[in-house]
Formats: structure tokens, C-alpha cells, sequence
């Protein structure tokens, strides 16, 4: 990897640090929660970006060997409860956006519904190589959508079902989900185009350990 990027680690996120920050009170009873970033400064550049996503990507693939890589993405909004929205769902949606969904990948989808209201969930199944230019599309299109690295045979679709709220991310369920399933978050840091953007991936503490061992082995 030739892009220029700063990479920072913190043990635990309920320590003031500069990687990501998080209440003790919203950490599961018994866990440590920790996080990593790959940050870039200066002008965008879309190559760059996608540079360090393919990076990380690489990386969480090296320290997790059997594991399972998903996008978890939303319509970010609720939408009315009619005939059309229930049609167009949330991948003919992303779809109707001009973006690309790969072929041949397994997809989950559930709804969720309040009165006259509903909103979609859903994860792609990432598999190999070569899908990071559609993933990073799909997570500009959702600036809540996130990746998830969890153990063969996790119950993702109670995640998928349950849903989330992007402006309280992650929220107590999703932070739950990912210290008892031993899983990962990989959002992205900063917007795609602020002079400071990047990735942060979550964790249970041994999880990340094990994902910045795999870093300096790698640097």
C-alpha cells in the first residue's frame, strides 16, 4: 500500500483518545472495548480512499482466517408505508441510485415497521477481492452503513433484524452483538471528503490486538 496514512490504536475506547471515544456506561458489563484507524489527511482523492479500504480489508481477512465480511447498510430515513416503498425495498433502491450491487453474492434484507412507517435493513456478503469500488460507493451512498467481521455461523440476521439508528452508532444492541459475537465494525472515519477521513474498526480488545498484530506484521 502506497498511500500516506496515519494509523492509531487505543485499548480501551472509554479512555479519552483521539481514535474513537465511547461512554463506559454503554459497554457491555464485563468487555473491553477497543479501536484502530487508518486515517488520511489532506485533499480527497477517491483512488487513495479505496486504497486503504482494499488495505484493511486485506488485513481483517489476514487476522480473522474463518471468518464472514459484511456491509450492513440502511435507507438512512423512514419512509411512508405504501405499495411503492415496499416494492422498491432496499437493494432495488441502491440500485435505482445508479449503484452497482455485484453479482453472485449473498444479500439479507429485513423491514422494519412503525405506524405508517417503514425502513429497510440489510448486509452483503463480501467474498475475495475485487468488490471495494462497489462497497465504497455503497457506503457514500449510506453514510451509516458499516462493515462487519464476524465468525462463520454468527446470527447476523438478528443484527439485520433489530436494525440501527445512525445518529447514536453504535448503539447499545449493536455493541452487544459485537463483544458476544467476537465480531468487528469498520466504519468510516470522518466524511469522504473532510481534509481528516478514513476507516476505525471496533472491537472486543482481543479482537483488535489480533488485527493490529496483523498491521505491524504487514508495515
Amino acid at each position: 500500500m502506497t498511500t500516506d496514512y496515519q494509523c492509531f490504536h487505543t485499548d480501551d475506547v472509554t479512555h479519552t483518545n483521539r481514535v474513537y471515544n465511547l461512554e463506559k456506561s454503554k459497554v457491555p458489563k464485563g468487555f473491553t472495548v477497543s479501536a484502530m484507524a487508518w486515517i488520511k489527511s489532506g485533499r480527497y482523492d477517491e483512488r487513495e480512499d479505496l486504497g486503504i479500504l482494499d488495505y484493511v480489508i486485506s488485513l481483517l481477512n489476514g487476522a480473522r482466517k474463518e471468518n464472514d465480511i459484511w456491509l450492513c447498510v440502511s435507507n438512512s430515513a423512514w419512509q411512508p408505508d405504501n405499495r411503492i416503498e415496499r416494492h422498491k425495498r432496499l437493494w432495488n433502491r441502491i440500485k435505482k441510485a445508479g449503484l452497482k450491487i455485484p453479482e453472485y453474492v449473498e444479500t439479507l434484507e429485513e423491514i422494519k415497521e412503525r405506524p405508517g412507517e417503514v425502513r429497510f435493513f440489510g448486509a452483503l456478503k463480501i467474498s475475495g477481492h475485487g468488490l471495494e469500488k462497489s462497497l465504497f460507493e455503497i457506503m457514500e451512498w449510506d453514510g451509516g452503513s458499516f462493515i462487519l467481521i464476524s465468525k462463520k455461523g454468527s446470527k447476523i440476521n438478528e443484527l439485520i433484524r433489530h436494525g440501527w439508528e445512525n445518529l447514536n452508532f453504535p448503539e447499545d444492541f449493536v455493541l452487544r452483538f459485537v463483544c458476544w459475537s467476537d465480531a468487528i465494525i469498520l466504519r468510516r472515519y470522518g466524511e469522504f471528503e473532510a481534509f481528516d477521513r478514513g476507516y476505525v474498526a471496533i472491537g472486543n480488545a482481543k479482537e483488535i490486538s489480533l488485527l493490529l498484530g496483523e498491521h505491524k506484521s504487514a508495515g
